[in-house]
């Protein structure tokens, strides 16, 4: 189907598995079909809402996305799909992924699975977590013994990430870390492959190494598929 995601009516609940690379973007999408506007604030948090919507009980969305869906200071996309999913798995990709493309940002592969009903409590991937990193900065003294000597001195930088990356380091294919840009340091995740000739290929092992943990019963059948009750 090539046609704005928006103007495509997607039967809901029918699908049993949905695969994708969302778009970002901080842009608002005009789709009356979801009545909350923070639902459809953003690019990222609207195509995997849609996506749950689309498929069944049981029926799996695995996308790789911003990292703003899951860091982003507004809770609620977050909030409406652990209403209607668990994450059954979630790596954060070390910014070097799509570095080729001029994307030197840190990105998320999720993989969510929709429930028959909402949970009795939120899981805390909902929320964040600060912390800090540690870098160093160059300033310019202004005292008239060492006027215009450049003397280096260690800064903290300090940023509110998603609490499954803080609460368990294995999920981040590296190492929280800074790059600078015009705007100063940002966030990003420094990778555990150097760039070079091995760097896709070590990062391929990684995954491959992660995918294998995935639970086998991730996908449930339809319920006309389910083994029957034993009498």
């Amino acid at each position: 189907m090539a046609a704005p995601l928006e103007k495509t009516p997607l039967p809901d609940g029918h699908f049993d598995l949905i695969v994708g690379n969302v778009p970002c973007g901080n842009i608002a999408v005009h789709d009356p079909s979801v009545e909350a506007k923070r639902l459809r604030a953003s690019l990222h948090g609207y195509f995997v809402v849609r996506a749950i919507r689309a498929v069944r009980p049981g029926g799996i969305v695995a996308v790789v996305s911003s990292r703003y869906l899951l860091d982003g200071d507004d809770e609620t996309v977050r909030r409406h799909l652990a209403r209607h999913a668990d994450l059954l798995a979630a790596w954060r990709l070390p910014g070097s992924v799509f570095m080729h493309e001029g994307v030197p940002v840190a990105t998320d592969v999720l993989f969510l699975r929709k429930r028959h009903s909402p949970p009795v409590e939120l899981p805390r991937w909902v929320g964040r977590h600060r912390i800090k990193l540690e870098y160093e900065l160059e300033r310019q003294l202004t005292d008239y013994r060492n006027y215009g000597r450049i003397e280096r001195v260690s800064a903290l930088a300090h940023f509110d990430i998603n609490a499954l990356f803080v609460d368990d380091p294995s999920v981040v294919i590296g190492q929280h870390g800074l790059m600078s840009g015009r705007k100063g340091v940002s966030y990003t995740v420094v990778p555990p492959v150097p760039i070079g000739p091995e760097h896709d290929a070590g990062l391929e092992r990684l995954l491959a190494e992660r995918a294998s943990s995935l639970p086998v019963d991730g996908l449930e059948p339809p319920p006309e598929q389910a083994s029957p009750v034993p009498e």
